[in-house]
């Protein structure tokens, strides 16, 4: 069903780009949405082509207009690209896409959101996958002060927080420490619906 759906999304982007051209917001969403529906079918290196184009797109638009929404849709491309170079194996790649992430996401949401709090989630995880476990730490903990401060600290996002923050803690030998994330994370999912 996922690779039926990319096929579709991807004759919906020729569509797009006959109509409007390779420039308009139309063949943005066009390409983010097919580049979601490669991700979800595990074809990565199609979802890539997709997030390039639509942060190509974004990246033109922001010479002309420096909208916070253009910011914002540059900030979602450098995301998901960082998520699909991750999956690939290409960790520097993802954690530069993630930085840049941080950076859109700070001047758009500020510094202390949930938002943010999420990618220094995702950085946290690219240095950890590259051993650089002390400075992933060094970025969960900030996450995890930010949930704590905003009033996420119980939901999903932060249940998954907890979860990376005792991978971390399991990678660099402190079990009680992981053990005590693990179930607290369990304990949120367990008494959030669905």
């Amino acid at each position: 069903h996922k690779k039926k759906c990319a096929a579709t999304l991807d004759k919906k982007v020729k569509q797009v780009r006959r109509e409007h051209g390779r420039d308009h917001f139309e063949f943005f969403e066009a390409r983010m949405a097919a580049g979601q529906a490669h991700f979800d079918a595990g074809r990565f290196e199609n979802a890539e082509r997709c997030f390039l184009e639509g942060r190509r797109i974004c990246m033109e638009q922001r010479e002309v207009c420096d909208s916070i929404m253009n910011n914002s849709n540059i900030a979602v491309c450098c995301l998901n690209l960082g998520n699909t170079y991750r999956i690939l194996g290409r960790h520097q790649e993802a954690l530069r896409m993630h930085e840049e992430s941080l950076g859109l996401h700070v001047e758009i949401y500020g510094p202390r959101s949930q938002e943010t709090a999420k990618i220094l989630q995702c950085i946290s995880i690219d240095l950890h996958v590259q051993g650089k476990l002390e400075q992933a730490l060094v970025k969960i903990e900030e996450a995890h002060d930010i949930f704590k401060e905003v009033g996420g600290a119980e939901t999903q996002m932060f249940a998954a927080l907890l979860t990376t923050k005792g991978n971390c803690y399991k990678a660099m030998g402190r079990l009680d420490d992981a053990r005590s994330m693990h179930l607290e994370s369990l304990r949120i999912k367990r008494m959030l619906p669905g």
